[in-house]
């Protein structure tokens, strides 16, 4: 194997729980737990039975993962809602702006199915669903270009497409969709985490918690950068979400929050809270462009190598136009991920391809080993 080799990192892996014997390059589906996060769940419990001063100690949680989340996007902490997933959010996003008959939306052919559903429901109220499409895995602004146009009212797209691992200029396309008043939300799900994603790319931003995150399941991540560009129906209301839940009128009418909370209608995932914490705070402990660089080196290397064998690459050959997940064309992709499995590797198979996710916890050997179990796998 010739490929260039990583003089960085790996990074955090001390802090990762149960990867011990395996090469996990999995991040893309699910990431690894922390051993952080045992304490953390502990403290969750303890906080749980001590009543009212158990829930103050939630709410500082709460303000802590806020404001590390925005810190992580360069955004504001007023500006983050954390929901129950990220498919929630989507669906709460979409349908919440204005739409004419005759309107738009537009998505990819690459954009996860709870994308592409949520906005599906909105053809009950006469809007189109439009689709950019890809050329073997590979999608570039102008694809979407050519299928916006003035009655478009949402754009929506990954960050990184969980399909091949290209990855869309999302400054760029959210030019294009505010250019025509079009609101672009932005999926940052098999970004956040491993790769810069910074809250002024979109309008909103949404992502899971369980992948690149390292956090657990039960929190759907959004960053509501454009607030005035989902003031369309209100699609549901509830406690948390309004300025006074014991308003004098509260009978006869309700007041909404000005910030991200609106969406958020009760209490969110305080477990999830919680051990999310944990992993904000060590991904936040090491230097974002020395990790940024370390990814990068391992994902260059894993794509010579696997074109070196004759695969099939859905992954863009150009660095600066892929994310840390990188697919082959494999239709028996499932079977070939169980054999990996059983060789001391871990992979994403299905769907006809193959799909390797690489965070900052990997090595260069690492890599040799999973294209060694990759060749003899198949």
């Amino acid at each position: 194997m010739t490929a260039t080799r990583t003089t960085t990192g790996p990074f955090f892996r001390e802090n990762i729980l149960g990867i011990e014997g395996v090469v996990h390059l999995y991040s893309g589906a699910e990431g690894p737990a922390l051993h952080a996060h045992r304490d953390a769940a502990l403290r969750y419990l303890d906080d749980k039975s001590d009543g009212a001063r158990g829930r103050q100690h939630g709410e500082i949680e709460l303000a802590e993962c806020r404001a590390q989340i925005a810190r992580l996007l360069n955004g504001s902490a007023d500006s983050v809602a954390l929901l129950g997933n990220a498919s929630d959010a989507l669906h709460r996003l979409a349908g919440s702006i204005e739409y004419e008959p005759g309107s738009n939306v537009v998505t990819s052919d690459l954009e996860f199915p709870s994308g592409v559903q949520s906005l599906l429901t909105l053809r009950d109220r006469g809007v189109e669903v439009r689709f950019a499409r890809s050329k073997h895995g590979d999608l570039e602004v102008a694809d979407f270009e050519k299928v916006i146009d003035e009655k478009t009212r949402l754009v929506l797209s990954s960050h990184t497409s969980y399909v091949s691992g290209v990855r869309i200029d999302a400054q760029a396309l959210r030019a294009v969709a505010n250019g025509v008043g079009a609101a672009f939300i932005l999926d940052a799900t098999q970004s956040l985490g491993v790769l810069p994603v910074h809250a002024e790319e979109a309008d909103a931003i949404v992502s899971s918690s369980y992948k690149w995150l390292l956090a657990p399941h039960g929190i759907g991540v959004v960053h509501l950068t454009r607030p005035e560009a989902f003031n369309g129906p209100v699609s549901a209301v509830g406690w948390r979400s309004v300025d006074n839940v014991f308003a004098p009128d509260r009978l006869e009418r309700f007041h909404l929050r000005s910030d991200a909370r609106q969406l958020e209608l009760g209490f969110p995932s305080f477990p999830g809270v919680y051990l999310m914490n944990e992993s904000l705070r060590l991904l936040q402990s090491v230097d974002a462009l020395a990790l940024e660089e370390h990814v990068r080196g391992l994902t260059t290397q894993l794509v010579d190598a696997l074109r070196a064998t004759g695969a099939d690459l859905l992954t863009p050959a150009d660095p600066m136009r892929r994310g840390t997940n990188v697919s082959v064309v494999c239709e028996d992709g499932e079977a070939v991920a169980e054999r990996m499995l059983e060789r001391g590797v871990r992979v994403w198979g299905g769907d006809g391809r193959l799909r390797f996710s690489i965070h900052g916890f990997l090595s260069s050997d690492d890599i040799d080993t999973a294209v060694t179990a990759y060749r003899n796998s198949l």
